[in-house]
C-alpha cells in the first residue's frame, strides 16, 4: 500500500498527538508499506536529524502559526503530491483541517482517505460558515472516521460525520513504567528541583489558555497555605510570560518551574519526581475543548492520579474517584481542594494512582490502537 499521512501535528515536535500520528507512521511503515508524511515544520536542525532518520519521506511546510496562509501551502503541497503520486490511501491526521485539504485534493484524483479526529479540530470551525460545510463533506466523503474519545464522537456526528468510531489513543507504556526512584531524582537535579518535589504538582501541556494552567497558579496559594513545601511543573512549550507574571502578582513565583520540552526518558522521570498530575482544561472562546489527552494516560503509566476538568472527553481518561478526581476547571477554589486533599492523604493518591497504572496498561495498549488503525487502512485502500 503506498500511503500519504497528512497532519499538522508531528514528531519532534511534543505533545500526545504528535507521539500518536509519529507512531502510526513508524507502524504502516513497519508493516511494509510506502509512507510518505506532509506535516508542518520549522526547519531546524532537530527536526531534519528525526526526518533523515525516519524509515519513510517527510515532506514539510514552512509554518510558526497554523492560519489560513500556512493551511493553503500545506493544500498546494498535497495537492502536487496527489498529482503527481497513485497513492492507495490518504491518512488524515485531523478532521480540519487535514480532511478537508484531502477532501479538495482529491477532487483532482479520487483517492480514498480516512480520518482520525480529536475534538478540537471540530470545533474549530464553530465560528465560520464556510468551514463548517467543508468540513461537513470532507467527514461524508471519508471512508473511514476514528473520534478520540465519544465526547468527539458526538461532535463529529454533529458536524456531519456518519458511523464514527471511537477509538482511544493509547501510550507505549513502558518507558513510564520501568522508570524509578533514582531517575526521578536524575531529574529533580537535572530540572533544579532537588528539595523541591515532596510535594509536586506537573502539567503537560502546551501554554495554551484552554490547558488550565492559569488555574493552578490561582490555586497555589490557597494550597501553599495548607500543604508544606508545594511547588509547580509546567512542561510546555508556548508564551511563558502571562503565566509568570500570574505567579508573580500572586506571590508564587518561585514554587512555580516551567520546562519547554523533554525526552520521554526525562517525561517518565518527571512523572515519577512528581505527587500528582494536573490538567484543569476547559473550552476556550473559540469553543475548543480538550478532546481526551494523552497525559493522563502517561501519568497513569508512571503511578500518578490526575485531577481533571470536568469538560470534554477528559472524564473518559480519568475515571472519577478512581483513577484521579474531576472538578470545575474554571473554579481555582474547588481545584485547591481537591488537590489539598490528596496530597494530604497519601493512602487515597497511592491507590488512585496504581488504579490508574492498572487502567493504562490494560485498556490503552499501543498494540490493539495500531493495529486497528492498520485495519482500517488496508480495508479501505485501493490495494486490498
Amino acid at each position: 500500500m503506498k500511503c500519504l499521512v497528512i497532519t499538522p501535528y508531528f514528531p519532534p515536535e511534543v505533545g500526545g498527538a504528535c507521539r500518536m500520528l509519529g507512531g502510526i507512521a513508524d507502524s504502516l511503515a513497519a508493516e511494509g508499506h510506502s509512507v510518505t508524511v506532509l506535516a508542518f515544520g520549522s526547519g531546524s536542525a532537530v527536526e531534519k536529524q528525526h526526518d533523515d532518520a525516519a524509515n519513510y519521506n517527510v515532506r514539510r511546510v514552512h509554518a510558526q502559526l497554523q492560519n489560513l496562509k500556512t493551511v493553503t501551502a500545506m493544500g498546494g503541497t498535497l495537492g502536487r503530491l496527489v498529482a503527481r503520486n497513485r497513492y492507495d490511501l490518504i491518512f488524515c491526521g485531523t478532521a480540519y483541517s487535514s480532511a478537508a485539504l484531502a477532501y479538495l485534493a482529491t477532487r483532482l484524483r479520487a483517492t480514498p482517505y480516512v480520518v482520525y479526529s480529536h475534538g478540537e479540530d471540530v470545533a474549530i470551525v464553530a465560528d465560520s460558515t464556510w468551514k463548517r460545510l467543508l468540513l461537513k463533506r470532507a467527514l461524508q466523503g471519508s471512508k473511514h472516521t476514528f473520534a478520540n474519545s465519544g465526547f468527539t464522537q458526538e461532535a463529529l456526528t454533529r458536524a456531519g460525520a456518519v458511523d464514527v468510531e471511537t477509538l482511544h489513543p493509547s501510550i507505549n507504556a513502558a518507558p513510564y513504567l520501568a522508570t524509578t526512584d533514582e531517575r526521578a531524582e536524575r531529574f529533580a537535579i537535572f530540572a533544579g528541583l532537588s528539595g523541591r518535589t515532596e510535594n509536586l504538582l506537573i502539567t503537560v501541556a502546551r501554554l495554551q489558555e484552554r490547558k488550565g494552567h492559569d488555574v493552578v497558579i490561582r490555586a497555589l496559594p490557597m494550597i501553599a497555605c495548607q500543604v508544606r513545601n508545594v511547588h509547580y511543573l509546567i512542561v510546555g512549550k508556548g508564551d511563558q510570560k502571562p503565566i509568570l507574571d500570574l505567579a508573580q502578582e500572586l506571590g508564587v513565583r518561585d514554587r512555580v518551574k516551567i520546562m519547554e520540552s523533554l525526552s520521554e526518558s526525562d517525561l517518565a522521570g518527571a512523572y515519577r519526581a512528581s505527587t500528582l498530575h494536573v490538567l484543569v482544561s476547559r473550552a476556550d472562546a473559540n469553543n475548543e475543548v480538550e478532546g481526551f489527552a494523552m497525559v493522563y494516560l502517561e501519568a497513569g503509566a508512571a503511578g500518578r492520579p490526575s485531577v481533571a476538568g470536568e469538560q470534554g472527553g477528559a472524564p473518559e481518561a480519568v475515571i472519577h474517584g478512581v483513577t484521579g478526581v474531576l472538578v470545575d476547571p474554571t473554579s481555582a477554589e474547588e481545584t485547591a481542594r481537591v488537590i489539598v486533599q490528596l496530597l494530604q492523604d497519601d493512602v487515597r493518591r497511592v491507590a488512585m494512582g496504581e488504579a490508574a497504572r492498572k487502567r493504562t496498561v490494560e485498556t490503552f495498549d499501543d498494540s490493539v490502537f495500531l493495529n486497528r488503525i492498520r485495519e482500517v487502512c488496508s480495508q479501505h485502500s485501493r490495494v486490498q
